[in-house]
């Protein structure tokens, strides 16, 4: 361990998460009635397991743990080569509470709270909640507390199971799609203690959506106090006599005020660059001590209890403190220390030496029963000698073992695919219990199989999300689940229908993970706007409609860009006629037929006002921005998810843009592809994609281009033109040239022509390594450069011209608008020359450039311009747009004092320019020239990207970091100017906004473009180091761009948000 005051290690970092386990107060034999057996999360109790143990029980429910947060990415490269941990890991296996007579454990899979017998693990009784719970569920006076991400804290009957009362933290019912599910926007994900008399627990994720720390009394639910809070709270909750200790995610925990919930302090602060990470979901206090962790880095930072530094630091998996020894285990082995020496304060104390030491094989994690240490892992269990190490017993196990209890003698496993394991001294034969499954929860009825079959039609797709409003028995959910991939939500008034569908449907092994029943009304949906891309009737098969005062909702939650809502009416007199009526004035396009059997159908068109983003940035002039016509203003969440950042590109090294486009979301990582539902966060579908990558995109260009209908990927010699619904690919476009000879470089897709260059083998940056690093954040490095260019038409990939260049061709200049190609290459016919199209800037245009035109249809030369762009030195960008072709770049110059007077080291008289260089569309003859002076003009080193921003060209106005000019006459926009932030970011915009990563928590900005105001639109992730905040569709969707960031935000993950102010 790392004492503050000095470096020595005693363990090195394992692959497992961290589990930190002391002994503050001894349980009580029998008892394990929380998380860790206490409020303080020791993992110890006083009664030691009869040996040897055999195998009693074992019980698999129907579906094994969804986590809610994927795996963070292998490493960071810009400062740590080794793999990064997972710190969300609550949610990772069933863990299980118990008492003398019974096993309990909350299920993130289907949503619901199961009670087994402790002796023979049968199932006694099962509680079906609204959302997924993922928290230990706790046991106080005859009650199972449990926390569900439907945002209620539930009190059962621990015998029966009947539900005692319950309790929302939140004013509103109001959820949304988030880690794939749809739950509550206040989501219990933090706690749950209960000690005197009291249970604590936090819920809500997002602070500016709302985060509240709560105490309630535990027999009555009565509310004690409810504290917002300005922090996500995610993980373990722990108390001690005066304070509350809230895990956040990814960063520090804070303590709160026992008595009202007032924060007190944060506990540690996190520095990536010197490799020392806070953080974690778990955590124990002891004698005045909080350990937390485990860190991103597999540390554990001790505190004193009212102390913002951290006493000591170390890398092991688990430790446990039991009498005057601590014994810890890491790095395959356990061995114990002396207790006052280890958590000696002292300065200049050395670490104690071990007591003892013995191999531990995998084992991550571990509890104290008596004198025995229990350590588990992968595919073993083990007991130890407290006192010497000696180990006890051993069993192997099939699985990974995620969490360890005691009761009554027993011992309870909880593993990574949901099962949960009993071992006792005294069995006769192992009972295996699995759930039971039924692929026929309802008896066949040829009416609800039509209706299914029909709205899957009607709606054109297969995937994403269905609501079934009044859907009385739940068959209709089941048909249309079992015939698509839909998440299946629904919805129904009557309380005790409810429960019986959730029974059915629970046999099916769908229900969670499919499908899923909310309690309510048509008339009030809960959910986001425009979420739902298939909207039917159950009840309406029975002749009973929706009343006319939900067709508004129901339009209010229909998906722009094809949202289908089918209603099917049976019964009565002239169905037709009634279902016409229902529907004409507020649904689109609402069109019924039918006699006995009416079906009203409406599809919703795209969005008013709403833009997309196809190319890099934005459209294939190069303006970056999506013409969106939202408005700045209040941001709420509309969903949040995958993709997670495990496949993802480094935030480092700066990959290409996400997409929207037709209401999808395309989101390219590293050689990887994920494509999802833009209006709901759904993933559609996610492959592989070889040699795809493109790191370091701004010096090259992007290698996804995206359609209404498809979506085409550069990949290796080749572009490959997929189904943007199914992945499904249509057809492969070979580059022009010998195989082995080239490679697929520039990627456009306009008029049903696919544009393309040829690039030399090995141009492309496509790995994430030092010499990367060199030429991203380096100055005077080189662009990648093509030597042809071509296009294919998009239908069938036939090539209908190519153009040979006279010298090569920069990347990133090349841009298509208003039918003609664009790009600046070379006067040097030698750069062609170059062995991967690797080039400086000074190299390729030293001795002449020419701006060029061609003609989009036939390739032929309609003007080249000869241009002077010597003087550029780190960046070159083209831009096309209102008959303006705009050259960018930057350089090094040296300035007269006078320019320097007012701003930072003024002293310093070698600054940072950007030149730019307009020029006429039709013709290429020159219109204006200017420098902007940009935001840090005086950093040199190009740390953050000073050097190589790309503008933004919204109407009239081009802006840069730090200056803005009237793209038609050069003259100084006296209007805003974006200002970059001082670490990594580039600016995206929308027809009256702009975005990007600001302030010095580097949060997600919006700009209003006439006043300037901005304001943080979510206070919890962080966008990427280049373009990924994306405004189109009429929302503002965020993926996932921080892969291998260390810094302290809580999550990691994909978002969009939505205008707060829009009608609902």
């Amino acid at each position: 361990m790392n004492r503050t005051s000095r470096s020595v290690v005693v363990s090195r970092a394992s692959l497992a998460a961290i589990c930190v386990l002391l002994l503050p107060a001894i349980l009580a034999a029998g008892q394990w009635p929380t998380f860790r057996g206490d409020v303080q999360r020791s993992g110890v109790s006083d009664q030691a397991l009869p040996l040897p143990l055999r195998a009693a029980w074992s019980y698999r429910p129907n579906q094994g743990p969804t986590p809610a947060w994927p795996e963070p990415a292998e490493t960071n490269y810009a400062v740590m080569h080794n793999p990064l941990r997972q710190t969300l890991t609550f949610d990772r296996a069933f863990h299980v509470v118990a008492d003398a007579q019974s096993v309990y454990f909350g299920s993130s899979a289907d949503d619901s709270v199961r009670c087994l017998d402790l002796a023979t693990g049968e199932l006694r009784w099962q509680f079906i909640t609204e959302g997924p719970i993922r928290l230990a569920p706790a046991l106080h006076g005859g009650l199972v507390l449990a926390g569900s991400d439907d945002g209620f804290l539930y009190a059962l009957d621990a015998r029966t199971g009947k539900l005692a009362w319950k309790y929302r933290a939140a004013a509103s019912d109001k959820r949304l799609p988030g880690n794939g599910r749809m739950i509550s926007m206040w989501p219990i994900r933090c706690g749950i203690a209960v000690d005197d008399n009291q249970v604590f627990f936090a819920a809500g994720l997002f602070p500016n959506q709302g985060v509240f720390l709560c105490c309630l009394d535990a027999r009555t639910g009565k509310e004690v106090f409810k504290r917002p809070l300005d922090f996500a709270a995610q993980g373990t909750l722990l108390a001690d006599a005066e304070r509350l200790f809230v895990a956040t995610g990814r960063t520090a925990f804070r303590s709160c005020s026992r008595e009202d919930g007032e924060p007190l302090l944060r506990h540690g602060s996190s520095d990536p660059w010197k490799k020392n990470l806070v953080g974690g979901s778990t955590a124990l206090v002891i004698d005045g001590h909080l350990a937390t962790g485990p860190s991103e880095d597999g540390q554990i930072h001790w505190f004193k209890v009212a102390s913002k530094s951290p006493l000591l630091r170390g890398a092991v998996d688990c430790v446990v403190v039991g009498g005057k020894r601590i014994c810890l285990l890491g790095g395959g082995k356990l061995w114990a220390v002396d207790r006052q020496a280890y958590l000696s304060d002292k300065k200049g104390a050395k670490p104690p030496a071990p007591l003892w030491s013995v191999p531990a094989g995998k084992a991550r994690t571990m509890i104290q029963a008596g004198a025995q240490l229990i350590v588990a892992g992968p595919g073993e269990i083990a007991i130890h000698d407290a006192a010497d190490g000696k180990r006890l017993w051993r069993t192997a196990v099939y699985g990974t073992v995620e969490g360890l209890a005691v009761s009554e003698g027993r011992l309870l496993v909880s593993l990574a695919d949901g099962r949960t394991l009993c071992y006792a001294s005294k069995t006769a034969q192992t009972r295996t219990t699995e759930e039971p499954r039924t692929n026929a929860p309802f008896p066949p009825r040829a009416l609800l199989e039509q209706a299914a079959e029909h709205a899957i039609a009607a709606a054109g797709v297969k995937a994403g999300y269905c609501l079934v409003l009044d859907a009385n028995t739940g068959q209709l959910a089941w048909e249309i689940a079992k015939r698509s991939d839909f998440r299946v939500i629904c919805r129904e008034a009557d309380a005790a229908k409810a429960r019986a569908m959730r029974a059915a449907l629970m046999r099916t092994g769908l229900y969670g993970n499919r499908i899923e029943v909310h309690c309510g009304t048509s008339e009030s949906l809960p959910y986001p706007r425009y979420f739902a891309n298939l909207i039917v009737c159950e009840g309406s098969l029975s002749g009973r409609l929706p009343p006319t005062e939900a067709v508004e909702g129901i339009l209010r939650v229909m998906r722009p860009f094809g949202g289908v809502v089918d209603i099917a009416l049976a019964g009565g007199t002239d169905p037709h006629r009634h279902l016409s009526g229902w529907g004409i004035r507020l649904l689109p396009g609402w069109n019924t037929t039918g006699k006995e059997v009416a079906h009203g159908v409406a599809r919703r068109g795209p969005l008013a006002g709403s833009g997309e983003w196809s190319h890099f940035y934005g459209d294939p002039g190069n303006t970056a921005c999506s013409n969106d016509q939202m408005h700045a203003g209040p941001m709420e969440l509309q969903w949040f998810g995958r993709p997670g950042p495990h496949d993802m590109v480094d935030r480092h090294k700066k990959g290409p843009a996400p997409l929207v486009v037709n209401g999808r979301l395309f989101v390219p990582g590293f050689n990887h592809l994920s494509v999802l539902d833009a209006y709901n966060g759904f993933v559609l579908w996610e492959k592989p994609i070889a040699d795809s990558v493109r790191v370091a995109a701004f010096k090259d260009s992007s290698s996804v281009v995206a359609t209404d209908r498809e979506v085409l990927v550069a990949s290796g010699e080749s572009c490959l033109v997929l189904d943007a619904q199914t992945g499904k690919c249509r057809l492969t476009i070979p580059a022009p040239g010998p195989a082995g000879e080239k490679a697929w470089g520039y990627l456009a897709r306009v008029d049903g022509l696919v544009v393309g260059s040829v690039a030399k083998p090995g141009g492309s940056l496509r790995a994430m390594t030092k010499l990367e690093d060199s030429i991203i954040w380096r100055n005077q490095q080189p662009v990648v450069c093509s030597t042809s260019l071509f296009a294919a038409r998009q239908d069938d990939g036939q090539c209908v011209w190519t153009y040979a260049a006279g010298g090569a061709i920069a990347n990133p200049t090349l841009a298509v608008a208003d039918g003609r190609v664009y790009f600046v290459e070379s006067a040097d016919a030698t750069t062609l020359g170059s062995s991967d199209g690797r080039l400086s800037v000074p190299a390729l245009f030293g001795l002449g450039a020419r701006l060029t035109a061609l003609d989009l249809k036939t390739g032929k030369i309609l003007w080249q311009r000869d241009a002077d762009l010597s003087s550029l030195e780190h960046i070159i960008y083209l831009s096309c747009t209102r008959g303006t072709v705009v050259i960018t770049g930057s350089r090094y110059a040296k300035v007269p004092p006078a320019e320097t007077k007012g701003l930072k080291k003024p002293e310093q008289l070698t600054r940072v320019r950007y030149d730019l260089l307009a020029f006429d569309a039709a013709d290429g003859s020159p219109r204006w020239a200017a420098t902007g002076i940009p935001s840090y003009d005086e950093v040199l080193s190009g740390s953050h990207g000073e050097q190589v921003q790309h503008p933004a060209i919204v109407g009239d106005v081009i802006y840069g970091p730090g200056f803005a000019f009237n793209l038609l006459t050069g003259k100084k926009h006296d209007g805003w100017a974006w200002q970059k932030s001082h670490k990594c970011a580039t600016i995206s915009t929308s027809r009256y906004c702009a975005f990007s990563r600001f302030s010095k928590e580097k949060l997600p900005y919006i700009f209003d473009l006439q006043s300037g105001q901005g304001a943080p639109m979510t206070t919890v992730t962080r966008p990427g180091c280049w373009i990924n905040t994306i405004p189109a569709g009429g929302l503002v969707v965020i993926p996932e761009a921080s892969a291998g960031c260390t810094c302290e935000y809580p999550f990691q993950t994909s978002l969009a948000l939505i205008p707060a102010e829009l009608d609902q």
